[in-house]
């Protein structure tokens, strides 16, 4: 279940009833830990990673960059910014997800029973998130 959410917010999105940055923990029965954070107001574009680590080893996604380009001084390192907005990110993922939903259309297919699933159960988190965020109180999920 999720245990709290907490943000930070510019004026313009709080006027909108809204946050632009927020940090969301998660505790599963098994004992493990999650946290996701995330900012739509970033210096340096959209910040999105990915990090998972245990007693075998790490895994990790960053940013896409612009380029790969790095240059390396007596300074320090300087890396490219990352790419402004996730269809500038992953072009091909949109490409393909429009591709795939008008064919759907076209041949009046549902989508998979899992699928839709997969949404249904992201929806419950996300609205927990909200919940939270507006209570200040940790919200169980139920999938059942």
């Amino acid at each position: 279940y999720q245990r709290r959410v907490h943000g930070a917010s510019i004026p313009e999105i709080t006027a909108m009833d809204d946050l632009d940055t927020v940090v969301v923990n998660f505790s599963y029965p098994s004992g493990m830990l999650a946290m996701v954070d995330t900012s739509r107001v970033s210096a340096y574009g959209y910040d999105q990673r990915v990090e998972a680590f245990g007693e075998l080893g790490m895994a990790s996604v960053n940013n896409e960059p612009e380029s790969t380009v790095v240059v390396a001084t007596a300074a320090g390192h300087c890396h490219p910014v990352a790419e402004h907005s996730f269809p500038q990110r992953y072009p091909q993922a949109y490409c393909t997800e429009l591709a795939e939903f008008l064919d759907m259309v076209r041949t009046k297919t549902p989508q998979p029973d899992e699928t839709v699933e997969r949404h249904l159960r992201l929806l419950k988190v996300i609205d927990a998130a909200e919940k939270s965020a507006r209570t200040g109180q940790r919200v169980k999920i139920q999938y059942s």
